[in-house]
């Protein structure tokens, strides 16, 4: 339990957070970057099917859809926990820009 639970987990969490970054960095229009948060997601549960899929084939092991639950919760929220932080940035550098303009038109008044 404990090393599917943070060997699994780990792995997956800091997979999503590069998938992520990925998604951010290919679409030059980050607006359009939003619209890509439900592959996201979809490319994480894939994922965690395939590695389990995979252990079908292997002598001794089996394909469990805990297993898949457990990797994809840490995608999950290792994709969530990106998405906000990215969400938190560019509100922030949307107020700060906003600020800014209006401190520019009352200093021209």
């Amino acid at each position: 339990k404990i090393r599917k639970g943070l060997g699994h987990f780990g792995a997956f969490l800091i997979t999503a957070v590069f998938s992520s970054l990925f998604y951010l960095f290919f679409f030059d229009d980050k607006t359009n970057w939003f619209f890509s948060v439900p592959f996201i997601f979809l490319q994480g549960f894939f994922l965690a099917e395939l590695t389990e899929f995979i252990q079908l084939f292997t002598p001794g092991r089996s394909g469990l859809f805990s297993d898949v639950l457990i990797d994809f919760t840490g995608f999950a929220i290792g994709a969530g926990i990106t998405l906000l932080i990215v969400l938190i940035y560019y509100i922030v550098i949307y107020l700060l820009k906003k600020h800014g303009k209006k401190k520019d038109t009352d200093e021209t008044k």
